[in-house]
């Protein structure tokens, strides 16, 4: 699903005014329906969570069209025998003319409507009434401005102390909708209704830890503005679909799904190198090496599967380049980086395999760490084959020679400008995992799961989209080089979603804290068979 920004989603409502005939107050009609529907249907499905009996809807209203949506919901409420209340946080305006009608419409209907004079009035509110409510928080929107005055953030934590479940319309106020900045304050949400399309502060820099569950509500958009244009998209179990070009022949052999070599471990650290083949295998590649240095090798060799070859490093820089040029040609990806530490023959290594390899490779972890983004940025943009970079936050930030907290406030923006430069597709790791690819797309995979948290993981996603890449690449002699590029997107892809998916799947069978990094591996088949069968 396409992701918006604040001026995209100006653009597809100006767009439905002017050229389709649509009125503003009919999206705000639609708005209320879809709203007072999910809300009815929350109900029915949690109904030992809430008693509609004595359930009270708080509705807390801005003076623009985000308060708008929220009278309309509260109204249409009014439908199901419903009484709700509504408060207007600035009871003084200026409000706008559609929500100036919709106040005057709920009050018809029967919506209590009350002005919010201070903070204080909404605590004693909720200390006095019963705790069985639902607020809906309908204040600003997209519409937020920072900085927010001291009377809102004291608002937003009345709420955040009091509320039994929250929902906020289209977005949480107090979240930028376009970064998910929030300045002093916010409200957390358990559930955020998005209009027509997700924004990026759903997801991104403190956006996703207030936004809880995001939803989308249809409103009326025409579908097909909607999803014209864009570059930003969700990588979710529908649309995940599209990266699955790769069909399994049961008449097939080895070779047909390609080799992966795997490069790296050092001395104690061998178990990432073995975790990542093991990942490489559990995805589908026909055949998979692991290759450390001497020093680590009789270490490895406790630690590798059966099914897996070893090799060795080369440790001296003229062998490191005569390996690369003429004994990789029968490998069809290379992984490098996990767990082989930050040595100048590290660096060697890396160099070489970028300028003569002749396929895809897939860089993680000290890889990343040895390179320097503008120093190196050429041995990456001038390969005929896709690079991956595959950095955590803190990897990311080393490389392009920023701080973290700078990189967390703007992580889509220095994600745009490194993809672009590098040419490469970067996945940028984290609760909300980003994709950037060079042709210009870019995919948020919001997933948390602190089960993911542990040792071991990020080696296993490097190893899963390295097997994915074989399995993509063992047939891919003479392809032109923008149907290379799509092919290592798809694999990519596949492999974030997939690892995410397994990752959920280990938290719910072991639990989060008590799963470990094998467990990942343990339920690649599980979620390989979810993925089918979505599909079908």
């Amino acid at each position: 699903m396409r992701v918006v920004t604040i001026k995209e989603m100006k653009e597809i409502e100006t767009k439905t005014f002017n050229e389709y005939g649509l009125s503003e107050d009919f999206i705000i009609e639609n708005v209320g329906i879809a709203g007072a529907h999910f809300l009815i249907e929350l109900i029915k499905q949690e109904p030992t969570n809430f008693n509609l009996e004595t359930l009270e809807f708080i509705f807390l209203i801005g003076r623009g069209n985000n308060g708008s949506d929220g009278l309309s919901m509260a109204r249409h409420l009014t439908s199901f025998g419903l009484r709700p209340r509504a408060f207007l946080v600035f009871p003084d305006g200026p409000f706008s003319p559609e929500a100036r009608r919709q106040i005057d419409l709920a009050k018809k209907f029967g919506v209590k409507v009350t002005p919010l004079l201070e903070g204080e009035q909404l605590s004693s509110y909720f200390e006095i009434s019963a705790s069985n409510h639902i607020v809906i928080d309908a204040i600003f929107g997209t519409g937020t401005r920072f900085p927010l005055g001291e009377r809102m953030r004291e608002l937003f934590d009345v709420v955040n102390e009091h509320s039994q479940f929250t929902i906020s319309v289209d977005i949480c106020s107090g979240v930028h909708a376009d970064t998910g900045d929030i300045s002093g304050g916010a409200i957390r949400s358990n559930i955020t209704l998005a209009i027509g399309l997700p924004k990026p502060g759903h997801y991104l820099s403190e956006g996703g830890r207030f936004s809880g569950d995001t939803r989308i509500l249809t409103v009326g958009f025409p579908e097909q503005e909607l999803e014209k244009n864009g570059d930003l998209f969700t990588l979710d179990k529908r649309s995940v679909q599209k990266y699955c070009a790769v069909k399994r022949n049961a008449f097939a052999h080895k070779n047909t799904f390609g080799h992966t070599m795997l490069i790296g471990g050092s001395f104690g650290l061998t178990g990432a190198l073995s975790l990542g083949s093991m990942a490489a295998l559990g995805s589908g590649a026909g055949l998979v090496t692991a290759a450390t240095w001497a020093s680590a090798y009789p270490e490895l060799l406790t630690r590798l599967s059966p099914t897996i070859m070893s090799a060795l490093i080369p440790e001296t820089e003229s062998e490191v380049k005569s390996t690369v040029e003429n004994d990789l040609s029968k490998f069809t990806v290379a992984v490098c980086g996990s767990g082989m530490g930050r040595s100048e023959l590290t660096r060697v290594t890396v160099l070489n395999l970028l300028s003569a390899f002749k396929g895809p490779v897939v860089l993680d972890a000290d890889a990343i760490n040895v390179l320097n983004f503008k120093e190196d940025m050429g041995h990456i943009r001038e390969r005929s084959f896709p690079t991956i970079l595959t950095p955590h936050i803190g990897e990311f930030a080393r490389f392009i020679g920023i701080d973290t907290k700078g990189l967390l406030m703007r992580p889509l923006e220095y994600l745009r400008e490194v993809v672009d430069a590098l040419g490469a597709i970067v996945v940028l790791k984290d609760a909300c995992t980003l994709i950037g690819d060079p042709k210009g797309q870019f995919l948020i995979h919001y997933r948390p799961n602190d089960g993911l948290a542990k040792g071991g993981s990020g080696d296993i996603l490097a190893g899963l989209i390295g097997g994915l890449l074989s399995q993509e690449f063992a047939t891919s002699k003479g392809e032109f080089r923008e149907h290379l590029q799509a092919k290592a997107l798809r694999a990519t892809a596949l492999g974030v979603y997939l690892h995410a998916e397994a990752g959920y799947l280990a938290a719910k069978k072991y639990g989060a804290r008590s799963m470990s990094a094998e467990n990942i591996i343990e339920c690649f088949p599980e979620a390989f068979e979810l993925l089918e069968k979505e599909g079908r």
